[in-house]
């Protein structure tokens, strides 16, 4: 269905990685930055291929203390706090892994 879901989906999770694809609208991304829900990371990539998703893996470490690094994230919150995107919200994820509240970020114009 052209047109449907959401333009970028942030999940800091990664047990919720198929939930959070299929957020996305055709073309959407989805960036995953690290795995706080411990679990496995699984994803049947054929979907996101059909509909010309891209997907993003972010593993931030010791790259947030690169100035930067660091420069770049504060400026996408403050975009993101200021009303940047249309829809700024926090998913709720049927399957948190058990990540302590953590759910996905989802955007849309």
């Amino acid at each position: 269905m052209a047109g449907c879901g959401v333009d970028l989906v942030v999940d800091p999770v990664g047990a919720t990685l198929q939930s959070s694809r299929a957020a996305l609208r055709p073309e959407g991304r989805l960036v995953f930055v690290g795995n706080a829900g411990g679990s496995q990371l699984s994803i049947d990539l054929w979907l996101a291929l059909q509909a010309n998703q891209s997907l993003f893996g972010v593993f931030m470490g010791t790259q947030l203390e690169k100035p930067d690094v660091y420069g770049t994230v504060s400026r996408m919150l403050d975009w993101a706090a200021a009303g940047g995107p249309r829809t700024f919200q926090r998913a709720q994820a049927a399957n948190s892994g058990g990540s302590a509240g953590l759910s996905p970020l989802i955007v849309s114009r």
